[in-house]
């Protein structure tokens, strides 16, 4: 599911001590351990992410299954380690915008998961 899904739910907390969900485009993914998306250095999510890395990735599909990781995000902002990490063409994608310096990758390092389907919850194992 996770491999199949082109957006994912980014949930962070927000400044006021709240979860903020934000739908992110998954730039790639290692199995369920890593997730790679691209966003702006100065968005809010990497100021929220920036006081406290804790999150969660969620996926959705339309037979009622959610996936949820748990974990912590790393921001990078090497150009060279981004390049490493992501996909070509997207990488090539990044490389056409004129601010290409301008953007960062989160690095999602999920810790542990839960698998939500047809009314029961299942604990994934990451390890």
């Amino acid at each position: 599911l996770m491999e199949e899904s082109e957006t994912l739910h980014l949930g962070v907390l927000g400044e006021d001590g709240y979860p903020v969900i934000y739908p992110m485009e998954k730039v790639g993914t290692i199995g369920l351990k890593k997730v790679f998306f691209i966003t702006k250095k100065d968005s809010k999510k990497v100021k929220y992410l920036l006081s406290h890395n804790k999150c969660t990735v969620e996926c959705h599909d339309p037979q009622e299954c959610i996936v949820s990781l748990f974990g912590t995000a790393e921001i990078v902002t090497d150009l060279e380690k981004i390049k490493l990490c992501i996909p070509q063409a997207y990488w090539l994608r990044l490389m056409k915008h004129k601010n290409a310096e301008s953007y960062c990758l989160l690095e999602f390092n999920a810790k542990s998961g839960r698998l939500y389907q047809s009314g029961h919850l299942y604990e994934i194992s990451l390890g």
